[in-house]
């Protein structure tokens, strides 16, 4: 992909890895709880979240965020 239109800056290709896990019991006849963990962006890989087609004074990108985690419940009735 470029990031204008004289096709002079080029974005380059990435591949994200994202990892989540998780297990859910039941709590009753109608209840049931989830949990899980997860991992985005697993190998760290830089990466643009935003590209500006013909961004002003060479400003295309936007940085995306490194390696995250999140966790999480869910419960259902």
């Amino acid at each position: 992909m470029v990031a204008d239109n004289a096709n002079e800056t080029e974005v380059d290709s990435y591949w994200l890895v994202n990892l989540r896990v998780g297990d859910g019991w039941q709590l009753g006849s109608d209840t049931r709880l989830n949990a899980y963990v997860g991992v985005r962006n697993l190998f760290d890989e830089e990466h643009y979240a935003n590209v500006r087609l013909n961004g002003t004074y060479g400003r295309f990108y936007e940085s995306a965020p490194g390696r995250s985690v999140y966790g999480g419940l869910e419960v259902s009735f």
